[in-house]
């Protein structure tokens, strides 16, 4: 019969101590996910304030909500409109500094498998907004928007 004896004191401590420092972490964390922006104009108003600047183009003028287009420098919105969904374009560098993004909702429904295999790459999600265009302005949005 195997006699187990108790942990010696300075474990139990250690386990506490490391559980008490968890806390602010779990807390940072909490913290992270709930200021996640809710609705394109929140979105819209986090990336003003970006440095260097980004420019946001409202797909549909008048309604706030509609997808948006950020990118790099100006851009037309008649220029803008001419681009497609498609990852070859995004090869080919039309969309370069340009990314559009898409509040999910509303009978708009795109799946993660979808952006990972339709899309790979160029496409992502954070919270309830999709986004598809050039990788590099995909990544500086992820900052920009998980770690204002």
């Amino acid at each position: 019969m195997l006699i187990r004896k108790p942990l010696p004191r300075w474990v139990h401590v250690s386990l506490f101590v490391a559980a008490v420092a968890m806390i602010p972490l779990f807390g940072q964390l909490r913290h992270r996910i709930v200021s996640l922006p809710r609705s394109q104009t929140e979105l819209s108003a986090r990336l003003s304030r970006c440095t260097p600047p980004l420019h946001v183009v409202q797909q549909v003028r008048d309604i706030p909500e509609s997808p948006i287009w950020v990118c790099v420098r100006p851009q037309s919105r008649e220029h803008l409109r001419g681009l497609f969904l498609d990852p070859g374009r995004v090869r080919e560098g039309r969309w370069q500094g340009i990314v559009l993004c898409q509040l999910e909702g509303k009978g708009s429904v795109i799946t993660d498998d979808f952006i990972r295999e339709a899309w790979g790459e160029y496409g992502m999600r954070i919270g309830t907004f999709v986004f598809f265009g050039d990788p590099d302005l995909l990544q500086r949005l992820r900052e920009v928007i998980i770690d204002h």
